[in-house]
């Protein structure tokens, strides 16, 4: 009988965006089924220290600034050992309204949330790195309307739709590419939202609660090493809203 940490025995993962509320969780739990992990971080210097020290984990600074940059890091730490699954869970969102929108924040959001993950689906694709799957994790999924920053709302928009493409174009080749979308949760992004919208929320709910970062987690961990047919999809986890 198979355990649940014979699942990821064996397997090296990247988890992009490690540091933060999702994660964090996704590092601990690809962890606890065997997987070795490195993860990634921008700003939050004692946080990766901690879940490095807690976990065994490997963290490593990374911004996604452009193209180049990103692919030569990549490159380097592919001379550690290729990864079998890839965690795409970082993400930026800051609460500004249209009016004060500027063109450094646009590109920021963008290249963070959406950008990055086109580069290193290329990059992999470019590396020949069969099989691979890759789980990239949002916050909309075109069917819950939430008062989203436009700009964030903007890069989800353009996630769901590159993930379907890309899930096209890379499934032949052993490459298999999904997205979670969340709905509010009890911890990152989420804490942004105003109270009213989030009792709203709740209240609409089936399950009347907003989810926990480690129950998302749960989902994305299964996603990269359970899934052997679900391809190009944006799963909702959001509490049936």
């Amino acid at each position: 009988m198979r355990t649940e940490l014979a699942m990821g025995q064996g397997k090296r993962a990247w988890v992009f965006g490690g540091s933060g509320a999702i994660g964090s969780e996704v590092v601990r739990d690809l962890r606890a089924q065997g997987c070795d992990v490195v993860f990634t971080y921008a700003t939050r210097n004692d946080a990766a220290a901690a879940l490095a020290a807690a976990t065994g984990a490997r963290a490593l600074a990374l911004t996604f600034s452009d193209r180049a940059s990103l692919h030569a890091a990549l490159d380097a730490e592919l001379g550690q050992g290729r990864p079998d699954l890839i965690v795409h869970a970082a993400a930026i969102s800051a609460s500004v309204p249209l009016l004060e929108l500027n063109d450094t924040l646009w590109r920021n959001t963008l290249a963070t949330n959406a950008e990055s993950v086109l580069w290193l689906t290329q990059w992999a694709a470019m590396r020949g790195l069969t099989p691979l799957d890759i789980v990239v994790t949002g916050g909309l999924d075109r069917t819950q309307s939430l008062p989203l920053p436009v700009h964030y709302a903007a890069t989800q928009g353009m996630l769901s739709a590159m993930v379907m493409a890309l899930g096209h174009e890379l499934g032949s080749s052993g490459v298999r590419i999904n997205m979670v979308s969340f709905g509010v949760m009890n911890a990152g992004l989420s804490s942004s939202l105003a109270s009213k919208s989030r009792s709203d929320y709740e209240h609409f709910s089936a399950l009347r609660r907003v989810g926990t970062a480690a129950e998302g987690a749960r989902v994305v961990t299964w996603l990269g090493l359970e899934n052997t047919y679900i391809q190009g999809r944006v799963i909702s986890v959001n509490g049936g809203i």
